[in-house]
């Protein structure tokens, strides 16, 4: 299914490139690093066009979304501006995400992509890292600059709705607790209260998450008064 989305996507950016991007946009779908390399040698493709309603238009975040590392590194070399942005939004560094490509997206955090850029529905790389358990890029985040205690809309599948989540609560409502071990470390506020009025531990005990309870309680007794 993955593919096949892709694919027609593909189709999408394709039709509105001229002749040379287009041929750049085939390279990158084919995965051919050598084909891309001279393409972006002969210096006549845009790797930055503006913005299109519904495409994703940019080389770089169409070669996020594939996942072939080469590729990106060959297109950032070009001069691709690292936090672009496609329809929606999204970043290069949000397309690798949204794909699993973890490689790309590390590579991309080390190169200076904004952690904190959020996309038009408010979902920023550094939410996405804590919400889906990944300790690694947490850290790398962490290390570049991700911000703990900002507040960014998240969408859930449950209500499809926005909920001001910082970096912990969206790990708390994901139930994982290594990152949230993780955030409260590196300055985590546990009271500040999401957009439907909850704290962290409440956030936790909504959830069921009982580990992730006994872990705010056992480090700050008598959080829940400080909360209130």
């Amino acid at each position: 299914m993955k593919k096949t989305l892709l694919a027609l996507l593909a189709a999408t950016i394709l039709s509105a490139c001229s002749a040379p991007d287009e041929v750049l946009f085939e390279a990158i779908r084919a995965k051919d690093t050598a084909h891309v390399e001279r393409i972006i040698a002969k210096g006549n493709v845009n790797l930055d066009p503006p913005q299109q309603p519904n495409q994703v238009n940019k080389p770089l975040a169409f070669a996020a979304a594939y996942g072939n590392l080469e590729v990106v590194k060959l297109i950032l070399e070009g001069g691709a501006d690292i936090n672009g942005q496609v329809a929606y939004g999204d970043t290069a560094l949000i397309k690798a995400v949204e794909h699993d490509n973890w490689d790309v997206a590390t590579y991309l955090i080390e190169q200076g992509a904004d952690v904190n850029q959020p996309n038009a529905f408010g979902v920023s790389p550094f939410i996405g890292f804590c919400a889906l358990g990944r300790t690694d890029l947490v850290q790398l985040a962490l290390a570049k600059g991700g911000k703990v205690n900002a507040h960014f809309a998240h969408r859930t599948e449950q209500n499809q709705g926005k909920r001001n989540y910082t970096a912990l609560q969206a790990a708390v409502a994901y139930g994982k607790t290594d990152v949230v071990q993780i955030l409260l470390e590196h300055g985590g506020d546990p009271t500040i209260r999401d957009q439907t009025g909850k704290t962290s531990l409440e956030l936790a005990r909504e959830k069921g998450h009982a580990d992730i309870v006994d872990l705010f309680e056992g480090r700050a007794p008598g959080l829940e008064a400080r909360g209130a």
